[in-house]
């Protein structure tokens, strides 16, 4: 609306219910429905040319759903980023060219080669034709509008009183499994964590003046800001409870304690928290996440937790955090509450750590969601941590007990913070490898999708065992490839003790004492190259003497459920490079008919529902081929006896990473498929 207008006036707008006007929580933005549906872009741009007209309506756009039925509406602010190879001349040129407005920054978000733009649009499509213009673009990374979108924090509140901190130290309290814990009492005979390492919490806001959180002051991302950090309205809760779980103070008689008590949070309110009722809903827009990281690379921050689920996905926002990723910023974010095989955005991002919730017996907790990117879990159920002090709580004792992974989230954001305050000159990657190889195994050995790499342990990620080493390799080649099974023979190797084959992971598959590892060789790169074979551990690492040439692997697309019957899932795996990304085509379509978190439609129609949001289009977030060079993909079936008889063929297309412009694409076999009944 334009500005110091209210609301909508009462007459009907371009054909709009005046009494279905609702809040965004955004200032300035309202909701409103259509008395009648619209059937057709031609009828939905003529609505909106209407509405153009009010002097009252500053802009217009349509309303998008999310795969969760939350909203997403354009703003007409425009979010681009260019090549590398773009010079500053050439993006201004093409800027001016396609008229794409006012630049209001240049390098924005701290990021090379991108501009925030204010186009000047007065309506949502034309913002996406100009956004979409943009992407098709060769000299574009990206280009979207700047979202306002609706997400969650995954926090399930429970009863209130004084809790046992079981998931820091479990003797078996309220009937949990003793030690079933993170360690955290025995790692702090090591570190109580160091004042210079700021973790910060992305999330609705902590109380700046909190008695037993340790933190420095925040800041307000959103369009209420500038600001401090702390809360503003009266929902603004879940960064408090988020926060006491990493930093609440220790030794000072006084509620709780985090995992990681002597350093320091710090706010990055980035989420209008939904009110009347407070149900963990909230708004936000891309950019605000953007500009707290930025505010975290601001005050030198090494870790930060998003304890939220976004029902949005953005290239801005995944690219920024590789971009701090890069820089050595280690990130944390909750997979969801929902009970789904599909985690939430964004810890689904490769350069975010995925987390979800355990009980106090070791069990998954009923909550969380697991699936393809999980990273780690931690204790999520009954944590007693600090709640907003007196009535503007969710309990008046200024502490409260609550489940959900955004209890989970933070503690393993706290065992990073740990290992930084021990290890400061640690790397990004050094920091998530001792998690990994300290991590406690739960689920079926090795890696898994239901618990990750297995349950953060604060005194295993600090502790430095005795060097492995690695002596023998058993072949007798000097030639490895994709699927070869190996035994490495030495001494001195850990029950967390990693295999490498040149920078890539290879899958441990048994251990036989401290003195031999059998693993499996991943998937070749896209050409021969010279690599060393390794075994890792925090305590350092043995290399073999001689170096090894790895042979590349062909791509391959393969299922082992045979032909999927209607209402079932079919499970398909793609092989290539490690590292490589992928698209996934149905009867020789992609693009609007295969989409991610949507539909893959079999020459449109009728169409599977995707359960693993897991496969990209070559855009700004392709989803790299994970372990050994696999994904899972997985379809429903939708249970339609049209579909009986039905065939239908699947084709891998992988692209080959070695490749600069990334347009080398190499098909896999393809996989022909009749439905059953």
């Amino acid at each position: 609306l334009a500005e110091g207008v209210p609301t909508v006036p009462p007459e009907s707008i371009a054909g709009i219910q005046p009494a279905s006007v609702a809040e965004t929580g955004i200032l300035g933005w309202r909701l409103a429905e259509t008395i009648t549906p619209i059937q057709s872009r031609q009828e939905l741009e003529a609505r909106l040319t209407s509405a153009e007209e009010f002097p009252e309506i500053d802009f217009v756009s349509p309303v998008f759903l999310d795969s969760r039925g939350g909203s997403i509406i354009v703003t007409s602010t425009l979010l681009i980023g260019f090549e590398e190879s773009v010079s500053p001349q050439e993006a201004n040129a093409l800027l001016t060219y396609f008229q794409a407005g006012e630049v209001l920054d240049e390098g924005w978000g701290a990021m090379r080669n991108t501009y925030r733009v204010a186009t000047g649009r007065l309506s949502g499509l034309e913002v996406l034709d100009l956004s979409n213009t943009f992407a098709r673009l060769p000299q574009v990374r990206f280009a979207e509008p700047d979202m306002i979108f609706n997400g969650s924090a995954s926090l399930l509140p429970d009863d209130t009183g004084f809790g046992d901190c079981w998931g820091l130290h479990n003797i078996g309290q309220a009937g949990g499994t003793p030690d079933q814990d993170m360690d955290a009492v025995e790692a702090w005979d090591l570190t109580t964590g160091d004042d210079s390492v700021i973790i910060v919490v992305i999330d609705t806001g902590i109380q700046q003046d909190h008695p037993d959180i340790n933190q420095i002051p925040g800041a307000d991302t959103t369009s209420e800001g500038p600001g401090d950090g702390g809360p503003v309205n009266e929902c603004d809760h879940h960064g408090t409870l988020v926060a006491g779980a990493i930093t609440a103070r220790i030794n000072n008689a006084l509620g709780t304690v985090g995992i990681a008590p002597d350093c320091r949070s710090a706010s990055a309110r980035t989420f209008i928290s939904v009110t009347d009722p407070c149900n963990g809903g909230w708004t936000s827009a891309v950019s605000w996440t953007v500009d707290s990281l930025v505010f975290a690379e601001s005050v030198g921050a090494r870790v930060t937790c998003n304890s939220n689920g976004y029902g949005f996905e953005s290239s801005s926002i995944a690219t920024k955090y590789d971009q701090t990723r890069t820089d050595g910023m280690v990130h944390f974010a909750a997979t969801g509450n929902s009970s789904e095989d599909t985690i939430y955005y964004p810890s689904s991002i490769p350069s975010v750590n995925a987390v979800n919730a355990i009980d106090r017996n070791g069990s998954l907790a009923a909550f969380s969601n697991t699936g393809v990117g999980m990273t780690f879990t931690a204790p999520g159920v009954d944590i007693y941590t600090t709640d907003r002090t007196s009535s503007d709580g969710v309990d008046e004792t200024s502490f409260a007990t609550v489940s959900g992974t955004s209890l989970a989230t933070p503690y393993a954001a706290g065992v990073a913070a740990l290992v930084l305050s021990l290890f400061p000159t640690a790397t990004a990657d050094d920091v998530e490898s001792y998690m990994q190889i300290s991590a406690v195994d739960l689920g079926v050995p090795g890696y898994d999708t239901d618990f990750g790499w297995g349950l953060v342990n604060a005194l295993g990620a600090l502790s430095a065992p005795s060097p492995p080493t690695l002596t023998v390799l058993s072949i007798t080649t000097a030639e490895l490839s994709g699927g070869a099974v190996i035994t490495l023979i030495g001494q001195n190797f850990g029950q967390s003790a990693r295999v490498k084959v040149g920078q890539v992971d290879a899958f441990v598959l048994s251990r036989q004492g401290s003195t031999a590892i059998e693993a499996e060789i991943p998937e070749g790169p896209g050409e021969n190259v010279v690599v060393d074979v390794s075994v890792l551990q925090p305590g350092g690492v043995s290399t073999l003497p001689s170096a090894f040439t790895y042979i590349p692997n062909e791509p391959d697309l393969e299922h082992s459920s045979g032909n999927p019957s209607i209402g079932n899932v079919l499970f398909l795996n793609i092989f290539g490079e490690a590292g490589e990304s992928f698209a996934l085509l149905a009867d020789g379509q992609r693009g609007s008919c295969v989409r991610s978190g949507i539909t893959l439609g079999l020459a449109c129609t009728p169409k599977l529902r995707i359960v693993h949001n897991s496969f990209g289009g070559f855009g700004g977030n392709d989803p790299p081929l994970g372990l050994l060079g696999k994904r899972e993909v997985s379809f429903r079936i939708p249970n339609s006896e049209d579909l009986i008889n039905r065939s239908f063929h699947m084709q891998a297309v992988v692209r080959d990473t070695g490749n600069a412009r990334g347009i080398t694409l190499v098909p896999t076999p393809v996989v022909s498929l009749t439905v059953l009944p």
